[in-house]
């Protein structure tokens, strides 16, 4: 069985329009100490698969939607475009950034 962390996808650097992930969230898909640890280090993935002007697209619930913008918010290589609430049963936010 191969395994792919998220963050060491077997991509080339930079050759990625757009990304859009529904990431695991919420108490069902692990603890919120993995997912503090997951979050950061999946942006950091996105931002180097990403082409200049390329736009990733993050949903995650509201409740982690701080931690979203802080891991984005740590590289200046990311300009924030909006949020979007989305309900799905329970409430989700899409964050939308582009690559600078």
């Amino acid at each position: 069985t191969n395994v792919i962390v998220v963050a060491r996808l077997p991509v080339r650097s930079g050759v990625c329009d757009a990304i859009v992930t529904d990431a695991p969230f919420g108490h069902r898909c692990g603890s919120k100490k993995a997912i503090r640890k997951l979050y950061p280090r999946a942006i950091a993935e996105c931002l180097r698969l990403l082409r200049k002007g390329g736009i990733l697209v993050f949903l995650s619930i509201d409740e982690e939607t701080d931690l979203v913008d802080a891991s984005l918010r740590s590289s200046a290589a990311w300009k924030s475009l909006d949020k979007i609430q989305i309900f799905m049963g329970f409430v989700c936010i899409a964050t939308v950034a582009q690559k600078r």
